[in-house]
């Protein structure tokens, strides 16, 4: 993976990235129509089934098989299991009730939970003292946005807001995987991983839901099929032109853009203010992130612990869509 270019970024790189930024906050919109009507299981199923065709086809054009030792496999299963699966299914499931700008702040805590997991299971990542106040300020946003009183509802809103934070943890539990399979080819990696993911979902949704039997608007399956087409099979080819173009520290940027773009979206499109204590918890937890990644951004050019850095934002920063990528 390549880490840096050593070129500036211009025009085009930040257009990429705000884009692919106004993309993936748009997500929890096209969600929130589909959810409404097609069941959890089955939508996860249609969005994964829709982003898998375009990737296959591209796949099959380029070729770039996999390496076939067990232990990538196994890794490419869990990422798509951890990618794609239980995320897609946890932040739909959640947004049955909870908002879309709710939804976008709540997955803002997903590059601090990386942080927190690269700290445990890796040996070059640890904490900092940046990193934890960093990890810190996120916890306590995310605390003060669903508030001391919600630990105590048990029902309602609360189950269906800690399974959206589970999807976030899903994301950055998937970082972490991507760390361990650096060289493997990307669009390789995306078309199997997406296709492992989907092939639970497929009894699952015919055992649970029985798809066949739904009724649902044209309008709910094709806010489905846009998430599919758009948000998880287009944004990895503009993740793959950015990080190509500009390298994973360059990307991990977009961290801090997507749930700027979520609360955009959900108030232009649902007229959804954000209360005080969601704009406060927001700035607080986007104030973690930058404070978290302060020590990666202070290596210098060319010294050792810079291109350690970078390697390593290469393997816990990238993630393919199902990244944040909802």
């Amino acid at each position: 993976m390549i880490a840096s270019t050593g070129n500036r970024p211009g025009l085009m790189d930040y257009s990429l990235l705000f884009g692919l930024a106004a993309v993936w906050g748009s997500a929890f919109i096209f969600i929130k129509i589909g959810v409404a009507e097609i069941p959890p299981v089955t939508m996860t199923a249609y969005r994964l089934l829709a982003a898998i065709l375009p990737l296959w086809l591209v796949y099959l054009f380029i070729g770039q098989p996999l390496p076939k030792r067990a232990a990538i496999w196994g890794l490419v299963a869990l990422a798509g299991i951890f990618g794609t699966t239980l995320p897609f299914f946890l932040i739909a499931w959640g947004q049955t009730l909870v908002a879309p700008g709710l939804t976008a702040i709540l997955m803002a805590i997903m590059p601090l939970m990386t942080l927190l997991l690269a700290h445990l299971f890796t040996e070059d990542e640890k904490f900092s003292a940046f990193k934890g106040l960093g990890v810190l300020m996120g916890i306590l946003g995310v605390v003060f946005l669903v508030g001391p009183a919600a630990l105590f509802a048990l029902g309602g809103d609360f189950f269906h807001q800690l399974a959206i934070l589970g999807g976030a943890t899903c994301y950055a539990i998937n970082a972490i995987i991507y760390k361990f399979l650096i060289g493997v080819p990307r669009l390789a990696l995306a078309a199997w991983s997406i296709t492992i993911g989907l092939l639970p979902l497929i009894p699952a949704a015919l055992i649970v839901d029985g798809p066949f039997h739904l009724d649902y608007s044209t309008g709910a399956l094709a806010a489905t099929i846009l998430l599919g087409l758009v948000h998880t099979s287009v944004a990895a080819f503009v993740l793959f032109s950015l990080i190509k173009r500009q390298g994973a520290t360059f990307f991990s940027q977009i961290n801090l853009l997507v749930p700027l773009f979520g609360v955009f979206w959900a108030f232009l499109i649902f007229s959804e203010e954000p209360a005080i204590n969601a704009v406060l918890a927001l700035l607080l937890i986007l104030a973690g992130v930058a404070v978290a990644e302060r020590p990666a951004r202070s290596g210098k050019p060319g010294s050792v612990q810079g291109k350690n850095k970078q390697t390593v934002m290469s393997g816990t920063r990238n993630h393919t869509p199902g990244a944040n990528k909802d």
